[in-house]
């Protein structure tokens, strides 16, 4: 579906265009790139308040604009601009693993099971130093991930799990490894659960 923003060719400073013929983003990056010269990019508010003025009342639904996710799933502009602005819908982009274990981004108000951190898994040891004011804390995580862990599968928003957690655990969990998510995937026993991403 391409209803979208071009940025024609032209000396003219950030001047939009919008295109109201439907078509996928990358036909519609090719589009603009054979027209015009690229999608839109936006770098302030007054820049996407031009692009909501420009629709007028002929945007019934969305519209492609020049930023997508490259292959390190970082948000880049079609143009190579620097992401210096954004206007993201609230509570739009919250983690969640699925049942194959990849992570996905979804709206943080779905009610998904969770994975709390269980940081009473920590063992806090004292060691002491030359000198007497000198106390090194260690702490050292147990591998046992049952203890680490904690699935709960009452359904919750990702800003009600985070609360829950945060209240009788430690906090949502935060994936370092593969095999890590392999474990909690594991655990989870294919229901598909947020994390603290």
């Amino acid at each position: 579906l391409f209803l979208g923003f071009c940025v024609p060719a032209s000396n003219q400073i950030r001047k939009f265009l919008f295109v109201k013929t439907e078509m996928s983003w990358s036909k519609a990056q090719s589009y603009c790139k054979e027209k015009h010269t690229d999608l839109a990019t936006v770098h302030s508010q007054e820049e996407a308040d031009q692009l909501l003025n420009i629709t007028g009342d002929s945007l019934s639904d969305t519209a492609w604009i020049g930023l997508y996710r490259d292959d390190t799933q970082n948000w880049q502009w079609s143009n190579s601009d620097d992401v210096i602005y954004s206007n993201w819908t609230a509570d739009l982009f919250c983690a969640s693993v699925n049942s194959q274990g990849e992570w996905e981004d979804r709206v943080c108000n779905e009610k998904k099971a969770f994975m709390c951190y269980n940081g009473k898994g920590l063992t806090v040891s004292i060691l002491t130093t030359a000198t007497p004011f000198d106390l090194l804390f260690v702490f050292t995580e147990t591998s046992n991930i049952a203890e680490r862990y904690t699935l709960i599968e009452e359904l919750k928003t990702w800003t009600e799990a985070q609360q829950y957690c945060k209240e009788h655990h430690t906090d949502l969990v935060s994936i370092k490894s593969a095999s890590e998510n392999e474990d909690l995937v594991k655990k989870a026993q294919g229901k598909p659960f947020w994390i603290g991403l």
